[in-house]
């Protein structure tokens, strides 16, 4: 039996604090690492996109490809006239923060601004903790790390997942 192929693109925000490893992220997503610049900090500026196509997925009994776009968005809040550009067409987001730098209350203006004033359902929003650098973070800061988002909707819940990854490539949201 002939399985049905079936190509589809999404649009995934990177989003958080100044500093939380957004392009790190988003470089090792997309398989897109720069040897050389590793180490070294570079603000981004505005937004990047990291584009790369997902393994296929089987979904339904469909083979799927996905197209991805990683818009990696800069963490500094002088940007934010950009913000209603950047969240057209979005199909998800990964919110990123480095637990030894930020708090639970950073990712509180990403959350309202590009979750919650936004069609993205909060099963398509990852939350990574991020440690960086030398520093390591213990199970004494993680858990001491805390969320706070409001919703109008009150029967969901942000979940906090682990971070692994072949997420993006292993798991597909609804193709349409």
């Amino acid at each position: 039996m002939q399985r049905n192929k079936i190509r589809s693109s999404k649009k995934i925000l990177v989003l958080g604090p100044v500093k939380a490893g957004k392009s790190s992220i988003s470089n090792y997503l997309g398989e897109a690492v720069d040897v050389e610049s590793l180490g070294e900090y570079r603000a981004t500026k505005g937004v990047r996109i990291v584009e790369f196509e997902s393994h296929e997925v089987d979904i339904d009994g469909s083979r799927v490809e996905i197209d991805v776009e990683l818009w990696d968005c800069s963490g500094d809040l002088k940007y934010r006239d950009c913000w209603p550009a950047i969240k057209e067409g979005v199909h998800g987001v990964i919110l990123v923060a480095n637990p030894d730098e930020n708090e639970g209350t950073d990712l509180d203006i990403w959350y309202t601004n590009f979750i919650a004033k936004s069609s993205v359902q909060i099963e398509n929003v990852l939350v990574v903790l991020n440690e960086m650098g030398e520093k390591r973070t213990n199970d004494g800061v993680i858990s001491e790390f805390k969320l706070v988002f409001y919703s109008s909707r009150k029967d969901r819940e942000l979940k906090l997942l682990d971070f692994q990854s072949h997420y993006l490539r292993q798991y597909a949201w609804p193709v349409t």
